[in-house]
């Protein structure tokens, strides 16, 4: 259920994928799943509701828009060929959403999945880290391969799309006016294949089938002139590394960076920071405290040199400090 932004921009209610919605790969062909393909379930439920990429035994990339809100409810099944012969789900434990992801323009458009058990059928797959324009690119889901008409195949679907120059893309207007470095354009001049609804979070793969990108949003489906729009794997890569990730800060550090924090006549967020070991000994100009949930955390403002401040983050007994230093954001006016 790839984001469309037609649906989005007239009724305000697309968000991300819901459970119900279908896959649809547009002008694909049957074909066999990579062991790194990755389809997330609700939990009791027979359709993959969207795709993703296993990047390392028990972690797993998919679109950001795809699971928020839904830990509890996802298990995710390897390499799956076919929905009459499926293997045995795993637990997903934790969900992280990248901190800078926004509903409305859909940037940012990744989460971290981490699994309580690997699989013997799955392989990690490598990122693509060089960046240059691709072609015969790979993109794979469930669902109908028809556009306007509902035929839902038993059987995974492929597609062959190229990606398009930046200012070619930018040059469609409208919300592709927009696109970003970490985004990717990419499809077939004539339309004739595009991913959409529910291949969400499904890998984008070079002709060396290293991951290049992963299903994010799009105009329309198959239509000529309109690529589907993926996230840039590649761009995320301290993100991904990020020992926020390995210890589980998970759902709820998320709501940390979006509080403002005031200190004197300035603000400063923790919106747009990576967090990592502490490693600072500077004295706290300002502290914070806050509560997300059940659990009481606080926010030291730093400032080991002058101008260049860090933020550290306390939790319980555990504490992180953002791994980049940053400049004052803006005045409180």
């Amino acid at each position: 259920m790839k984001y469309l932004f037609f649906v989005f921009l007239s009724l305000l209610s697309c968000g991300r994928s819901t459970p119900s919605s279908k896959s649809k790969i547009i002008g694909g062909t049957s074909t066999v799943a990579p062991p790194y393909f990755v389809s997330l379930f609700l939990k009791g439920e027979s359709t993959p509701f969207c795709g993703g990429a296993l990047i390392s035994p028990r972690e797993v990339i998919t679109a950001a828009h795809c699971v928020s809100g839904l830990m509890s409810e996802i298990e995710v099944r390897f390499a799956v060929s076919d929905l009459e012969d499926l293997p045995n789900p795993h637990e997903v434990t934790a969900v992280v959403i990248h901190p800078r992801y926004h509903t409305k323009s859909i940037r940012f458009d990744i989460a971290w999945l981490s699994l309580r058990t690997q699989s013997h059928l799955a392989k990690p797959v490598k990122i693509e880290t060089v960046h240059a324009l691709q072609s015969e690119l790979e993109v794979i889901g469930f669902g109908s391969t028809h556009a306007k008409v509902e035929s839902f195949p038993l059987k995974l679907q492929s597609a062959q799309i190229d990606e398009l120059a930046p200012y070619e893309c930018r040059a469609l207007k409208g919300p592709f006016s927009t696109i970003e470095d970490n985004q990717i354009c990419a499809g077939s001049l004539d339309g004739s294949q595009d991913s959409c609804f529910g291949d969400s979070g499904g890998p984008l793969v070079t002709s060396s089938r290293t991951l290049y990108g992963l299903v994010s949003w799009g105009v329309s489906c198959g239509e000529p002139g309109l690529p589907g729009v993926y996230t840039r794997v590649a761009a995320y890569g301290p993100w991904l590394s990020s020992p926020l990730n390995k210890d589980d800060l998970s759902e709820w550090v998320g709501a940390v960076f979006y509080f403002p924090l005031f200190y004197e006549s300035r603000r400063f967020t923790a919106r747009y920071q990576l967090w990592g070991k502490a490693t600072s000994s500077s004295p706290a100009l300002k502290t914070w405290k806050r509560k997300v949930g059940d659990e009481n955390i606080t926010i030291d403002l730093l400032e080991p040199s002058p101008g260049r401040y860090r933020l550290r983050l306390n939790r319980g007994d555990k504490v992180y400090e953002s791994a980049t230093s940053f400049t004052e954001l803006n005045r409180n006016t």
